[in-house]
């Protein structure tokens, strides 16, 4: 047991994580609650993104920034973060939780928090050690996303400026740095770090009920689907533009007993913004289906039922958890060189396709769903187990135990 007093704080609740950033803070959270004396999670979050989900100790905003939070869907990280050190009340809560509860370690999921957090820091009697829980280097991928979305340029560089100092000060604060990848690790040492821990992106273990997998077989009867390839995510861009850039929305590569089948909000997003007029996409009211977020045993049945799963990324930076769902799921997979980030090792797998070019990547899709199942031999098998959570972080609380 770790005799130690951790706060972990994030801008979104864990408490019904199913999207990659709060389900990496939930699997953290977790695995600190079996080896670490006390440990809190404290989300300070908008509860127009977040309606539910969240846990009592949770700080959802309030007047002013929450009103100006219900459109920041890509940057209400970034005004949290400044909030919690210029909106009045936000302060106050933050200044109370940290001087009732006294942690000895502050773990920063990602860096936003500590842009208001750092000056409040200052004002405390006494000095905690720091965690920089990296998920990725934020700031150039917050440039990315903002020019996705086509945001403000003025604005966008300024945001992107600020988001910049404070990973710069934070990596060069903290006592520990934890990466995702290698690659991630070496970029913090030349922004100064002191040391760093690669705690890749991992997954819980994947289990269905008997009603989870007797609904997808009900599911699949009535949309007359003999076999589905199946691509999970939230609306974060990388996810629709990867779909949209290596996939797209004419499915005629297709034939009609085979349906791509979109879990999470991205099919909600990708469905709306399907485009009436296209006569290509016309294919994707007959082959594309949505089926919108899902509770964890539904997915989980849904990725059961699945004959192939997707991974079109061709944007963002630190590594995919979907990545290692599909991976010990052990279905047939089809992905891009991005999606693969820190999990190299897993690309020789016998089930793994792997194709950057779209023509490539669509022809593969067709291809795995004429294939029969996959069987992977026993000791692949075991391999693909690595990137269960409990294996993935443990360098993380090796890390942690040693401050």
């Amino acid at each position: 047991m770790i005799n130690k007093k951790i706060l972990m704080l994030s801008t979104y609740p864990i408490a019904g994580a199913d999207t990659g950033g709060p389900l990496r803070v939930k699997a953290i959270y977790e695995m600190y609650k079996k080896h670490v004396r006390h440990v809190k999670h404290v989300a300070i979050f908008s509860g127009h993104h977040h309606p539910t989900g969240y846990a009592a100790s949770d700080i959802m905003l309030e007047g002013k920034l929450a009103d100006a939070l219900e459109h920041a869907h890509n940057h209400g990280d970034y005004l949290i973060g400044k909030g919690i050190y210029e909106d009045d009340a936000l302060r106050q809560r933050v200044l109370d939780l940290l001087l009732s509860y006294r942690p000895d370690i502050i773990e920063i999921e990602q860096v936003f928090p500590y842009i208001g957090l750092r000056h409040l820091l200052k004002e405390l009697p006494f000095a905690p050690k720091l965690v920089h829980s990296s998920h990725n280097i934020e700031y150039p991928m917050k440039d990315e996303i903002l020019a996705m979305t086509h945001f403000p340029i003025a604005e966008r560089k300024a945001i992107v400026a600020t988001v910049r100092e404070a990973e710069e000060e934070l990596t060069k604060k903290a006592d520990l740095v934890v990466v995702v990848t290698k690659a991630d690790g070496e970029r913090s040492l030349a922004m100064g770090a002191k040391k760093y821990s690669v705690a890749r992106n991992g997954v819980f273990a994947i289990s269905a009920s008997e009603t989870a997998k007797q609904y997808w077989q009900h599911y699949f009867e009535k949309h007359e689907i003999d076999r589905a390839a199946i691509f999970i995510g939230s609306a974060h861009p990388p996810n629709i533009f990867g779909f949209k850039q290596m996939i797209g929305y004419g499915m005629g590569f297709l034939p009609a007993q085979h349906k791509i089948i979109l879990a999470g909000d991205v099919g909600t997003n990708l469905m709306s913004n399907l485009d009436e007029e296209d006569v290509a996409a016309q294919t994707a009211h007959r082959r594309l289906l949505s089926v919108g977020r899902l509770p964890q045993d539904l997915l989980n049945g849904l990725i059961v039922a699945a004959h192939t799963i997707l991974l079109p990324i061709t944007e963002g930076g630190g590594s995919n958890l979907k990545t290692a769902e599909a991976i010990v799921a052990g279905k047939h997979i089809v992905a891009t060189t991005k999606a693969l980030r820190s999990f190299e090792e897993y690309q020789s797998l016998p089930n793994m396709n792997v194709h950057d070019a779209p023509n490539d990547f669509r022809a593969a899709i067709a291809a795995s769903l004429d294939l029969p199942a996959i069987s992977l031999p026993t000791k692949t098998a075991e391999e693909t187990q690595k990137v269960l959570w409990g294996h993935c972080l443990t360098p993380m609380l090796e890390g942690v135990k040693a401050l």
